[in-house]
């Protein structure tokens, strides 16, 4: 394995904000193995409790991520409570980006808005949408930050033989995107969106 790093060497300063008062706790904590962020660890350090539950697999987010009522959702969160539930029976790299999601939920304080407009019914749709995206956002860049995607990306290429310097096919993407998403307990489709929002091979 590499050397050892600190989430605070792999998050820039901007996202790092976003961890407002466990900002510290998180920048000054290890990063355990060479290209998996541990999103459990994230958590507790930012006082989040995780619950592995028995749920059914039909679920969505819940609107402003308040605790299910009843057992059909994937996953819910109470952002008061700061409760992550998860189904257990999931892949992992899905547990992994339901809690990445999930935590931005929680730090991006999407639950409890309010607005003096008593219009809020016409944009409720729109703002929950956009949160989904900021949470999505958040979730890409807790488990794939750039720093680190470079690093495993650059140790794939070496263990495959590419060269650094070549130009990529769309099948050596996919290929290099396949072994580096298990290097990250990720998701090919995530990584891939990841390397194209970062322009990685464009």
């Amino acid at each position: 394995m590499g050397e050892l790093m600190t989430y605070g060497e792999i998050y820039d300063k901007e996202f790092l904000e976003k961890f407002g008062v466990y900002r510290d706790d998180v920048e000054e904590a290890e990063l355990e193995k060479e290209f998996e962020v541990d999103v459990k660890k994230i958590a507790d350090l930012c006082k989040i409790k995780v619950i592995e539950e028995e749920l059914d697999v039909s679920g969505f987010c819940m609107n402003f991520h308040s605790a299910a009522n009843d057992e059909s959702s994937e996953y819910s969160t109470n952002t008061g409570k700061k409760e992550i539930r998860i189904n257990k029976y999931e892949p992992l790299v899905r547990q992994r980006f339901t809690i990445a999601h999930e935590i931005g939920h929680i730090l991006l304080s999407h639950e409890g808005i309010s607005y003096r407009d008593t219009s809020y019914t016409i944009y409720k749709d729109l703002i929950e949408r956009m949160n989904e995206v900021s949470a999505n956002a958040f979730a890409a860049e807790l488990l794939m930050p750039e720093r680190l995607l470079r690093k495993a990306l650059e140790k794939t290429m070496f263990e495959l033989n590419y060269d650094t310097t070549q130009k990529f096919s769309d099948n050596d993407i996919d290929y290099l995107a396949e072994n580096t998403a298990k290097k990250m307990m990720v998701s090919v489709e995530s990584l891939k969106y990841r390397l194209k929002n970062l322009n990685i091979f464009r």
